[in-house]
């Protein structure tokens, strides 16, 4: 995103209907907290468009917690039977800096 500043990672667990967001730096090789209550996806997949509302994951393991959180998550039935949607981004703010309708197609 952005001048290749920061990775939105997005990984799809078909059995479960989940879909896993990771904000990750530039090089994609560090996790990156952000202050974010959730993350808004609209994905298209044929001639249906769903809103996902990504909620902040916490974990014992890194010491993340809602609101200093790298990993959203969402679950939504209709996506244990899809393999690609275009999806867009509605707003994530990165160290400061908001990034927003940010475009992109699932799985590249």
């Amino acid at each position: 995103m952005g001048k290749h500043e920061f990775n939105l990672e997005f990984v799809l667990d078909a059995a479960t209907g989940s879909l896993t967001a990771y904000i990750l730096d530039a090089h994609a090789s560090k996790f990156l907290r952000v202050p974010m209550e959730s993350m808004e996806v609209i994905a298209k997949a044929g001639d249906k468009s769903q809103t996902l509302v990504l909620k902040p994951v916490a974990s014992n393991a890194t010491g993340e917690k809602a609101g200093d959180t790298s990993q959203f998550q969402a679950q939504a039935d209709w996506l244990k039977s899809v393999t690609a949607f275009d999806g867009m981004v509605k707003e994530v703010t990165i160290r400061g800096i908001s990034y927003t309708f940010v475009a992109f197609k699932f799985p590249k």
